[in-house]
Formats: structure tokens, sequence, C-alpha cells
């Protein structure tokens, strides 16, 4: 009949010197049976008592199932010499025993184990009492048998560890001779010191065996120190003037002093003191009032009182610089009173007398001159006049603070601005977290409000192309939040946390949106027409050949823009000033490589954007500072490198935050580092004016100190409408005239 368990061992021959460090083995275990069991390992000594397993380590102690035919392992590490009587030295015979409680079989392995040295085995102590307690300055005794099992004599030293050396009056150490099967009592004294250098608690401690130098483990021991000393109250000074150093003519109207509450702690507990402070004009008030009160009606059985419903807490113009002052045992802690008191207009100086009672949290020691009498002296300096145009002036800074306080503007750097599709709004999005809403108001921008607040920077906000009445936001932490402008309808859309939202696109019948992330990934949301997505549905990524379903295209993607007479045309950009167009109809693609353009880790396409009459022609503005224009439709039928049709450094070599196209495709704006906001006038080909005069550096039409992140322009009429938002907080709209003369125009 064959074996349901097989085995076998890494070594035949083991080598181990008692007192030295652990040998350890592997056993191999087969499940040759035809059902899943575990498996447990037992070691076996020739002469050892089976009992006493402290000897070894098996890691793991037990296997998890495995099933028929498969393998598991475990780890044998020798820890000391078997417990033969007597002790051992030499040669013996060592069984690993494996078994199953499911199979109900074993199998054995035999290999020899070579004990090298005197084969001595460890002391036997016994201790008759493990747990002490006592308090400061007490005195108690440790008490241990020593048993030699030995057939030799041997010279034992014991160590008790853990305690501090100077409770041990007669050292931490003793030595004695035990004779073969020979029994001795050794007696440590511990003798406590004064409370602070004998903080309360459990202290565990053990005693050891350094000598002779075998494998033994220590037992262990507990003394638990009860609490004990008193702590004193005092404070300094008991008397103060305000001011503290009068002037000659006038004092100033405010003043403050302090007075230092020192709890002296000499217990031998960490503690923790509070005080209590009490206006003695104050309190003589609050009684007369009482006299006067109708009495509060208690119901049966509660515990409130008259004194209760008085809240309690410090008089005015007191403060304390903490709640409570932490001791250690031996230490000092003190709490700093500060009295801020206005100093009356005339009059003779005035006295305030305060009640501080100390206590100690949840203590019960003793404490010292828990009552003291502080004195204050108020000295009068100012005449009324001056308090009225005082408080007059005060009245204005609190005007000034509301106001600012209040404002209705960004209170952080702005990444992202977008108008509607009328030109008569605006939104913006911000570091702060929040979403505004603004109308256009001939050449200036009126807060219409916060759309959303939120936890998370926003990113980019688009408007929904049909009706404008809602919009998506992409944020920080990866999620899309969707919001009515109508009502309080919100809702999120969110495949991975912290896959950061950097850009946003709608098809023109908003039931598709969309987002490129910072992971690389393009996530396609399909919306209903209520603007939600539906329940259900899933995000699908884009997937081109060769592409990780996973990681997209391969780098952080920071702008993305869909175009096309049917939005089948998508472009993407990012990290490394990578440029990939895209088919969404036919599947082709064309990464746009330029060798002389290859960017770093740190260099990105920050923006890209398509012309609405003219949906091939794209824009794109760089970390490198240039702004380029595309012919998407050229690039996806041309085998050949596709080439910009036109490319130039916009913002004097500062990178290219933002670039937007009005929707005839006639005029370009961008945004820099360099603070300014220029506008570019284009010819029907997508290239610069050759007949403008600013050609090269554009119209400037805003000037900042601080980058500029964001941009868009709207085109109305004769003029065009451009809005913009930075780093300095501020969203702003610019208007510019249009020239009959300007010949793109001319040709639509």
């Amino acid at each position: 009949m064959l074996k349901s368990i097989s085995s076998e061992l890494s070594e035949s021959v083991l080598q181990f010197a008692p007192g030295g460090d652990p040998v350890s083995f592997d056993i191999t275990v087969y499940n040759s049976s035809d059902q899943f069991a575990s498996f447990q390992v037992a070691l076996v000594a020739a002469g050892a008592d089976a009992n006493q397993r402290g000897w070894y380590r098996l890691s793991p102690s037990v296997s998890a199932k495995i099933p028929p035919g498969d393998q598991t392992q475990f780890k044998a590490h020798i820890l000391s010499a078997p417990p033969v009587p007597g002790g051992f030295t030499g040669s013996m015979n060592l069984t690993a025993r494996v078994y199953s409680t499911e199979l109900r079989d074993e199998d054995r392995k035999d290999l020899r184990l070579i004990i090298t040295g005197e084969g001595l085995l460890a002391p036997k102590i016994t201790l008759p009492k493990k747990k002490f307690k006592a308090h400061p300055q007490e005195q108690i005794e440790v008490r241990a048998k020593i048993y030699n099992p030995n057939r030799k004599s041997l010279e034992v030293v014991l160590e008790l560890a853990g305690l501090e050396s100077t409770w041990l009056p007669e050292g931490v150490q003793k030595s004695l001779t035990l004779a073969p099967s020979q029994e001795k009592e050794v007696l440590f004294p511990c003798e406590l010191p004064s409370p602070p250098q004998a903080p309360s608690g459990v202290y565990p401690f053990s005693l050891k065996i350094l000598q002779p130098e075998v494998s033994s483990p220590s037992p262990q021991l507990l003394l638990e120190v009860f609490p004990k000393g008193f702590v004193e109250f005092q404070c300094d000074p008991l008397e103060q003037w305000l001011p503290e150093n009068p002037n000659r003519w006038f004092n100033p109207r405010h003043g403050s002093t302090e007075y230092t509450l020192t709890f002296d702690n000499q217990s031998n507990v960490r503690l923790a003191g509070t005080v209590s402070v009490v206006d003695e004009a104050e309190e003589e008030a609050r009684q007369k009032q009482r006299q006067f009160r109708l009495p509060l009606r208690i119901k049966p059985g509660s515990d409130d009182s008259v004194e209760e419903a008085d809240a309690v807490k410090l008089p005015d113009g007191v403060t304390l610089d903490s709640p409570q002052v932490f001791m250690e045992p031996g230490e000092s802690g003190d709490l700093t009173l500060t009295v801020h008191k206005r100093l009356p207009w005339f009059g003779w100086a005035r006295q305030k007398r305060l009640q501080v009672e100390a206590s100690l949290v949840d203590a019960q020691l003793d404490l010292r001159n828990e009552d003291e009498t502080l004195e204050l002296n108020i000295l009068p300096v100012i005449p009324v006049w001056l308090q009225l145009l005082a408080g007059l002036a005060g009245l204005c800074l609190i005007g000034a603070l509301w106001i600012l306080l209040t404002q209705r503007g960004h209170t952080k750097a702005v990444h992202t601005v977008q108008f509607n599709g009328a030109g008569t709004e605006a939104v913006s999005g911000s570091s702060d977290q929040t979403i505004r809403r603004w109308r256009v108001r001939q050449n200036r921008l009126e807060p219409k409000g916060v759309v959303d607040r939120g936890d998370e920077a926003v990113r980019v906000i688009q408007y929904r192309p049909v009706n404008n009445n809602w919009v998506a936001a992409g944020l920080e932490n990866g999620v899309i939040q969707v919001r009515s402008l109508l009502n309080e309808d919100d809702g999120s859309l969110v495949r991975m946390k912290d896959d950061r939202v950097f850009d946003l696109a709608f098809d023109q019948d908003a039931r598709t949106l969309w987002s490129a992330h910072g992971s690389g990934l393009v996530l396609n949301w399909a919306l209903t027409p209520n603007s939600r997505l539906s329940r259900g549905d899933n995000p699908q990524p884009i997937r081109l050949e060769g592409m990780d379903p996973d990681k997209g295209f391969g780098f952080a993607l920071s702008a993305i823009t869909l175009g096309g007479s049917a939005d089948n045309l998508l472009a993407v950009g990012g990290r490394y000033q990578k440029l990939v167009l895209l088919d969404l109809i036919s599947g082709r693609f064309s990464p746009v490589v330029r060798s002389a353009r290859i960017g770093t880790q740190t260099e990105y396409i920050n923006s890209l954007e398509i012309a609405e009459e003219q949906p091939t022609l794209l824009a794109a503005g760089d970390t490198q500072g240039f702004v380029s224009l595309w012919n998407m439709e050229a690039c996806l039928s041309s085998a050949a490198t596709c080439e910009p049709l036109d490319e130039w450094l916009a913002h004097g070599g500062d990178a290219v935050r933002s670039v937007a196209l009005s929707s005839d495709g006639c005029y370009l704006v961008s945004a820099g580092d360099d603070g300014r906001v220029r506008l570019w006038f284009l010819t029907r080909a997508g290239k610069r004016s050759v007949t403008w005069e600013d050609r090269d550096t554009g119209q400037v039409l805003r000037r900042s100190k601080q980058a500029v992140n964001a941009v868009d322009i709207l085109q109305r009429e004769n003029q065009l409408l451009i809005v913009s938002g930075g780093d300095d907080r501020k969203v702003r709209l610019n208007r510019v005239r249009l020239r009959d003369s300007n010949q793109c125009r001319a040709n639509r």
C-alpha cells in the first residue's frame, strides 16, 4: 500500500554547540494522498523528554492545506541541547516525525545530531513569588531557588535585570556553587528610593543565568510601585501693576501683565494640573443676582443645581497659555496667567482681586497651598475724547476686515476659465477648490457667486455644449464633478481616485465626455441627455494597438481636444512634448515626432485647441515656449513626418500655459509664464498674417507680474472677448474691436 505522506530532510548530519547560535535544517513534505491535507512536524531526540519542546522551533507550526501531489516546507531551528537527564554530549539520533490529522498517517526521517562542548543542562529556577507591590522608600525581597540538574558541580552567576541598579543595595548579581542535584536559595533585597526617583507604574524584570553559558528561559517578574508624594502650588508674584511701567503723560489704552503659576511635583506620578480663576467682584455680583432669581424647577432624580446652570469660565480679560500643565515625577510645571485689561478713562487706581484655585486631574495626592489670591492694581490713563476716537477707528478697522473677508474672487491661483456660448457669462476654477461664475458687463466681469466649493483643487472646467446649463470640472484627486447651473443638482464621475484630471472635451451633442489623466489614460464617458452618467456604464479608455490598457498612451497627459466635422479627430498632448493625433472612426493615429523638439520629463504640451469652424485646425502651446498650428487631417493622412503649418516662440522663451482659437480660426490668444496675454492674427491657411505689424510679438492684452495659466476667446459681432486667469488669483476680461481689413475674416 502506498504511503499518503512522504518527506525529505535537507541535512543528514547536524552539529550544534550549546550556548552558541541556533542551527537549522529544512523538512520538505509531499502530499501523496488524493485529498487536501495540512501537515505538522515534531522532533524527537533519543533519550530526551518528549513533552519538552522548548529546545527547538518550527516555522510554520502547521502548514496550510495543500492539494494532492503538492508539497510544503518546514524550517526547524535547534535552539538548545535536547533535554536529556544529566546532560549529554556526543552524537544522538534526531527523528523528524511528519503527520496529518486529516490523513491519519505519518512519516519519519532521521538525522545525526552532534552536540559539542560540555553538554550541560541549564539550572532550574523556582520563584515562590513573581508579583511584588510596594510604595517608594519601602523594601521588598526577591527570592529564588536554584537547582543543578547536572551530574557535576556548577558555578552559577545570576543577574536581576530590568530594575534600577541603585535600588539593589547588594548588587544585581549573585554567585553560588551547586553540587550535582543540589538546590540553594538566593535573595535579592530591593529598596525603593524617594517618590520622585521611583515613578509609579509596573516594572517588568527578569532573573537571568549568566554562567554557565547555556540557553535557558529567564523567569519574568513584575514590580508594581504605588503612587506616593505631594504637589506644592505657588504663584509669583502675588501683586502686579497695570501697566507694569507707567508713562509720564499717557499710558497705553490697553495693558497686560503675567503671573506664573507653578506646580512642583514631589510625587512619583506623572500628573496634570489645572486651575480655576474667579474675579471676586464678578462673583459677588453673580451671587446678588442669584438672590433675586426665581428658583429652578428640578425634576425628581435629577442632579442639576443652580450652580451647575452657570458655565465655568475664566473672567473677562484673563487667559491661560494652556488648560493643563503636565509634570513628570520630581519636576515642576508652569502655567502663565495673563490679564488683559482696558485702562479706565479717569479716577484713582482700581484694584481687582483674583482667586486662583489649583487642582490635580484624576489624582488622589496631597496638593499643598491650592488656594492663592492675586492682586491687580489698574491705573487711569486716557481721556474720553481719545477713547471715542479710538472707537471710531475700531469700527473702520472692522469694516475693512469685513470687506477683505467677504471678497468675491478667488483666493488662490486660477487654473481654468471658459466663456459660455453666448459670451454673457464665464466660469473659472482655482486651487482654492471653488468654481466661480461671472457675468460679462461691458469691460469687466461681475461676480455671480460660487457654483461649487469642494475639497480639491480644480484643474479644468468645461461648459456643456448644448444649452450651457451645467458644467463639468476635473479635480486634483481624479474626480470629474458635474454641476447644474440651474439648481442644486450635482454628481461625480470617477474611475480611479488620485488619477488627476488635466483636461476635458465634449462632443457637439454633449452625449460623450473625454477626459485626459496624469496616468496617461484618455477615458470616454457616456452621458445621458440629463447630463448624468448612464447607470451601469463604465468609462471606456482609448485602446490602440500595442497600448497597455492600464497606462494608456504611456506618458502623462496634460491636454486634449476634439475636432473634425463629426467629432472624429482627437488630439492629446503631454509629457516629453508628445502630441498624438487620432481618427476615432477609422482608427488611424499619428504620433507627431520632431527630433528637434523632443522634450524632457519636465516639459509638456500644456494646451490644445481646435477652431469650431475649421475643425481640422489645431493650436498647441508647450513648456518650451512655442505656439504651433497643425492640420490634423493632413497629419493623419500623410505617411511622412508631420510638420506644423506655423510655429514660433510666443512669450520670449517662457512657457506657454494656454492657447485658444476663435470659432472662425482667424484669431489665436495665448497666455504664459511671462505674465502676458497675447493676441495673434491668423490667415485662412492657418498661419500668422505676414502683413500684420505685431506678427513676431503679438498684441499684448494683459500684463501681470505672475504667470497667466488659462485663457479663452469668444468672437461676438465685430469684437473679441478674452477672459484670463493666473497665479495672481484674478479673473480678467479684455475686449478687442476687430478691423474690417482682416483678410481671413473677409474670406469666411
